[in-house]
């Protein structure tokens, strides 16, 4: 069975806005992502180009403008395979509490326990 590819939350964002309006330019997608997030338009572009590398969405070059479509349904893509959280997004303490107890466990309290410890009053 071939291994599905991972990708960031920010990542399955930007394979939203390609899913609806595919095939759609580099500006189309920054246009669409820039109404409703506040990432740097060359953020938006190292998205799509993480995506083209890991073969989720294809290009073409037409003229001077790369059009984009996906590789991938969505219904191919379950949530299962969308890796780590982006920094626009707070993390949940209890799921970085998870990634942490795999290199160190605290005195054999869960990390949680010991956040809610550490809280000023």
């Amino acid at each position: 069975m071939k291994k599905m590819p991972q990708i960031t939350e920010a990542e399955y964002e930007v394979m939203q806005i390609i899913w609806h309006n595919y095939p759609i330019s580099t500006n189309e997608i920054t246009e669409q992502l820039l109404q409703t997030t506040n990432w740097n338009p060359r953020t938006i572009q190292t998205l799509i180009k993480r995506l083209a590398t890991k073969n989720i969405i294809t290009y073409e070059k037409q003229g001077r403008v790369f059009v984009y479509t996906p590789l991938l349904k969505k219904e191919d893509l379950s949530l299962i395979h969308i890796s780590e959280p982006t920094r626009r997004t707070p993390i949940s303490y209890a799921v970085f509490c998870l990634k942490k107890k795999k290199t160190k466990i605290s005195n054999g309290r869960n990390c949680l326990y010991n956040k809610m410890r550490q809280r000023p009053q």
